[in-house]
């Protein structure tokens, strides 16, 4: 039998080294280190940024994964940071829940999640100073990132790749002092 064209297959699970450990890092910190753990990004150079919040028992068992996958993996450990990913994750929910209120309100936005920010990214269309003043004063600006955000627009092919592109333009805004 011929497999059907266009129908969607589930994705080949990811077994490489770097794959492994990340998936050994998220989970154990996160069920560990909820109050510290503050996400993770894959690096330019391959190896991984874990963010947190400062709890001195986090880079121990991160060493001790790092060292169970063989060494081979850079991992380094950001302290410093204000919020813990499940603060911020928390936050996205109720950003998603008020989002028909938002609207009410006039105010169009996307979120997501800036781990090494450490905040709530609020992308506003039509960005004005009250805007700012009311999503600060309902998220609180150690929690969120107010940018002015647009509408996604399809862009213009540009390599001969088959999946199209879109185009967002944002600049920072900072808060009312």
């Amino acid at each position: 039998m011929k497999p059907l064209q266009g129908v969607p297959r589930p994705a080949l699970a990811d077994d490489s080294p770097s794959a492994v450990l990340a998936r050994k890092l998220e989970a154990q910190l996160r069920t560990e280190f909820p109050n510290a753990f503050a996400g993770m990004v894959h690096a330019a150079d391959g190896g991984f940024d874990v963010y947190s919040t400062g709890d001195p028992r986090l880079p121990v068992v991160v060493q001790q994964l790092q060292a169970d996958s063989g060494g081979g993996i850079e991992v380094r450990v950001v302290t410093g940071m204000t919020n813990s990913l499940a603060v911020l994750e928390r936050l996205h929910e109720q950003v998603r829940a008020r989002n028909d209120d938002f609207k009410a309100r006039g105010i169009v936005l996307g979120w997501g999640i800036d781990v090494r920010a450490n905040r709530l990214r609020l992308e506003v269309v039509d960005l004005t100073a009250e805007k700012v003043a009311f999503l600060t004063t309902a998220f609180g600006a150690a929690q969120v990132q107010l940018v002015q955000g647009g509408f996604f627009a399809p862009s213009t092919k540009t390599s001969d790749s088959s999946r199209g592109s879109s185009t967002r333009f944002v600049r920072p805004v900072d808060p009312p002092a």
